[in-house]
């Protein structure tokens, strides 16, 4: 399994009108390498989250765009195109999903592009929703329990068994760790953790997360990263996109 299911910043969902910005830091440096935006509006009753990423001379790295359904974090359709992939060719996927099938459309630099039709059911997820996913399952994680789900692949074009759990408290801080349900795949995926803060009387707060980049960086791919949110608004998102 390739990490490139890991969408940017796996942004969770803005009120609409919303930007929130965010680094793509050095692990070991705590250098910044890229930074990005994110604007979330509404289309009717959906969430729609466009995100672009540029380097540090605002050269634009990746577009990507999400449409889902806020009352059942349904994928409604996503699309991304990371410029710097394929020898600077260019690589782009489109997912379109209309009931229980999606349409998948994947192109890598000057190759012809694959279409392929998947099976999709209520328990399959896109990775970019993965915060949402994390906010509107909150107190199940918090008592301990899992959340368990479908992740779609598109790299594979297929969907694999995912949990979510609290793998760490530190104080008010609480890490949230994406995983295959399967334990004989875990060595092969990168670890996956969101850090959020927790005060009373508010709901949780994006800080950071840690994990592989699905923008190509500097020649490398899946390079391992942090992603640092604008603190002015990190605690804004809200899973329901209002």
């Amino acid at each position: 399994m390739t990490p490139t299911l890991y969408i940017l910043a796996l942004l969770v969902a803005a009120p609409q009108g919303a930007a929130q910005s965010f680094s793509f830091l050095d692990p070991k440096t705590g250098a910044a390498l890229v930074r990005g935006v994110e604007e979330t509006s509404r289309e009717d009753e959906l969430v729609v989250t466009t995100t672009v990423v540029r380097d540090l001379e605002e050269k634009v790295l990746s577009r990507e765009r999400c449409v889902y359904d806020p009352r059942t974090l349904a994928l409604v359709s996503y699309e991304h195109t990371d410029y710097g992939a394929a020898d600077g060719k260019g690589e782009h996927q489109a997912l379109e999903v209309k009931g229980k099938k999606a349409m998948l459309l994947r192109r890598d630099g000057a190759a012809e592009p694959k279409i392929d039709q998947v099976a999709w059911t209520e328990r399959t997820y896109s990775a970019k929703l993965l915060g949402v996913l994390i906010e509107r399952h909150w107190e199940v994680l918090e008592r301990g329990d899992e959340f368990a789900f479908d992740m779609f692949v598109p790299a594979m074009a297929a969907r694999f068994g995912f949990r979510l759990r609290f793998s760490a408290r530190n104080g008010a801080e609480r890490t949230v760790r994406a995983e295959p349900t399967n334990f004989l795949l875990r060595p092969f995926v990168p670890r996956i953790e969101f850090v959020y803060e927790e005060a009373p009387g508010a709901k949780p707060t994006l800080k950071r997360y840690e994990g592989p980049s699905s923008v190509e960086l500097a020649g490398e791919r899946h390079k391992p990263i942090v992603i640092q949110f604008d603190p002015a608004l990190a605690g804004r998102p809200s899973a329901t996109g209002h």
